[in-house]
């Protein structure tokens, strides 16, 4: 029996599996596997490269690079023309703006012209239009339902025997003002003919009791007429539509 043993010991030796299994498949290089299979080899890619750097297309490679420099300050040399451009145009459209504005004020001034005369056509007859209520001395029309920009206001209340009204005191806007609800009513208060005075268009004089607003009168260009909201006064667009107060003539 030891016999035996000894002999299958001496053939497993003599049998190298390793060996065996190299025999049985036969070696086939990393690359050409990988081709086999379709896939990208790195030592191709590598291979490659090498080739192209040894290529003399070297020289067409720095020709393209040229090119591409010389498109890179084409491409500034326009930005350089389009800020150009860009600065001028905007110098246009601020010179529009300004003759646009120019335009308005004088159509504002136009029509604070025609709204003084025709105030200056209204006769006063003695006799208080039946629309219009006593508030202390005077007589005025509180329009609560249509609301109207600064001109056709005015024009509605010369219309009516009478002008946009204009507090004179402290206790007349107090006994107006108790006969308003919390709305924006439109007075007899602009700076359209002259931009640093408020006046009345109904008699052409400065206004003498101002109740601004804290932050009022606006420094903006095109805010010219007056409105009363709250007890005291405001300016905005003119071409706003708001309600109105009427006083008699």
């Amino acid at each position: 029996m030891f016999k035996y043993a000894t002999y299958f010991l001496y053939l497993f030796v003599l049998w190298d599996p390793q060996e065996a299994q190299e025999n049985s498949c036969p070696k086939v290089p990393l690359s050409e596997r990988i081709k086999q299979r379709g896939e990208f080899s790195l030592v191709d890619f590598n291979t490659l490269m090498n080739s192209i750097l040894k290529n003399p297309h070297k020289e067409v490679l720095g020709k393209i690079e040229g090119h591409v420099g010389h498109t890179v300050n084409k491409i500034k040399s326009l930005e350089s023309v389009s800020l150009n451009q860009s600065k001028a145009l905007l110098d246009d459209w601020e010179m529009q703006s300004k003759l646009e504005y120019l335009d308005a004020a004088l159509q504002n001034a136009n029509k604070a012209l025609h709204c003084s005369l025709e105030n200056n056509k209204v006769m006063s007859t003695g006799k208080p239009p039946p629309e219009f209520q006593k508030l202390g001395s005077r007589y005025f029309y509180i329009e609560r339902h249509v609301r109207q920009n600064w001109f056709d206001a005015a024009g509605k209340c010369r219309g009516m025997g009478g002008h946009l009204a204009t507090p004179q005191d402290e206790d007349e806007l107090y006994l107006i003002r108790k006969q308003l609800v919390a709305r924006w009513y439109w007075l007899d208060i602009s700076n359209l003919v002259n931009k640093h005075q408020y006046i009345s268009l109904a008699c052409g004089k400065e206004v003498s009791y101002l109740k601004w607003r804290d932050g009022e009168p606006k420094k903006s260009s095109n805010a010219n007429c007056a409105y009363l909201y709250a007890g005291d006064y405001y300016t905005y667009q003119c071409n706003d539509r708001n309600f109105f107060i009427c006083q008699a003539a």
